[in-house]
């Protein structure tokens, strides 16, 4: 039988202020608490690559 990993969800796995999703931070916590991590990356028009999937993008 296949052993059972445990992935975190957009990065962070669950909502944390501290570790937004689909960021580099979210990235790195998670990635000392589970066996991976699952991220949306997309790349622009400009070629630049992006951890996101949403089509709004919050720059406060």
């Amino acid at each position: 039988m296949p052993e059972t990993k445990i992935l975190a969800h957009r990065g962070a796995g669950f909502r944390n202020p501290d570790f937004p999703e689909n960021t580099i931070l979210a990235i790195r916590h998670s990635s000392t608490i589970t066996d991976g991590y699952e991220v949306d990356i997309q790349i622009s028009k400009d070629q630049t690559i992006w951890l996101s999937h949403n089509v709004k993008i919050d720059c406060n």
